[in-house]
């Protein structure tokens, strides 16, 4: 998701991106295949909440991951190394049960999407336009195969609008909220993919990088990010452990991995305490705990991702 930048008091743009012309054409069958979801609506995904400002509604076409997510960000210009690094990864984390979640552009974003869908696994495209806009063109017919294989492709933009330079970095912190970890691939000090690890930091989503040649110009934005506390991410266990932190300590479901509990004395044991087999409204579990609302809309994140807790219609939970 590489794009260029140029800070304004206050706001981060993409400056860069060549192909978010504002005469970029409409194409696509994808709004035929979308839903609309509204913030009130059940199936909103309780992770968005995180966000400073959650968009009010969600065009899903296709299906919501349950479970862990990880996402990969990065530039469009990847070299072949990269990409197949990253190609490895996101199949590596599929077939172990991640659903993989990046911004469907060339380079890093494609390369995380295949390798998803290679593994037999499921991936979330989040576009920086409407549906009518399915940007970059070319990946038009990837999208269609990510629907087909149990993943999805969604906006929150009305289908009629248009890639451009205030869209992508708000496409960037759904990327980041819906994610159990984000991890930033080859990306520039200028790159669009370290507003989404700075959304990840500030929603309390764990960032992960991959070390790079010094040399690489494309080696700032990841290199960066690892003086500056990121995870070093080398291989799968890395990505294990980063995202283990999530859940403060408990193990993610995954095949041949069965969670029963949440680690005891945290937030999620407590909110987890209160959760029985039949839902209950979040509203009931907020007020029998001693937890902040937000910190009850936290735990139950985690819970979801962990595989402990499943949502029902009216944000009623209900353990799994």
């Amino acid at each position: 998701m590489e794009s260029g930048q140029k800070k304004k008091p206050g706001q981060w743009v993409n400056s860069d991106r060549k192909e978010a012309a504002p005469n970029s054409s409409p194409a696509g069958k994808l709004p035929a295949l979308a839903s609309r979801i509204k913030r009130t609506d059940t199936g909103f995904p309780l992770a968005l909440e995180s966000l400073e400002e959650p968009p009010d509604q969600l065009h899903v076409a296709g299906q919501l991951p349950s479970g862990p997510t990880a996402a990969f960000v990065g530039s469009r210009d990847a070299d072949e190394d990269a990409v197949r690094f990253i190609m490895r990864m996101a199949s590596d984390l599929a077939l172990r049960g991640f659903s993989i979640v990046s911004g469907g552009a060339r380079g890093v974003d494609t390369a995380a999407h295949r390798g998803a869908l290679e593994a037999g696994g499921t991936t979330v495209v989040v576009l920086g336009a409407g549906m009518n806009f399915p940007y970059p063109a070319e990946n038009e017919s990837l999208y269609q195969r990510i629907i087909n294989k149990g993943g999805a492709v969604i906006s929150e933009f009305e289908h009629d609008t248009p890639p451009a330079r205030w869209t992508f970095p708000r496409r960037n912190r759904i990327i980041a909220a819906l994610s159990q970890a984000v991890i930033v691939g080859p990306a520039s000090s200028r790159s669009g993919a370290l507003i989404t690890a700075r959304e990840a930091s500030r929603i309390g989503r764990p960032v992960g990088a991959v070390p790079m040649h010094p040399d690489d110009p494309l080696s700032a934005g990841p290199n960066g990010l690892i003086r500056t506390g990121a995870a070093v991410i080398e291989n799968i266990e890395d990505v294990f452990e980063l995202t283990g932190q999530r859940i403060k300590g408990g193990q993610l479901r995954l095949p041949g991995i069965a969670v029963t509990e949440p680690p005891e004395g945290s937030d999620e044991s407590r909110v987890f305490s209160l959760i029985g087999s039949k839902p209950v409204h979040i509203d009931d579990v907020m007020q029998n705990s001693d937890l902040s609302p937000s910190a009850v809309s936290a735990a139950l994140v985690q819970l979801e991702l962990a595989g402990l807790v499943e949502q029902h219609q009216g944000k009623r939970f209900c353990r799994k």
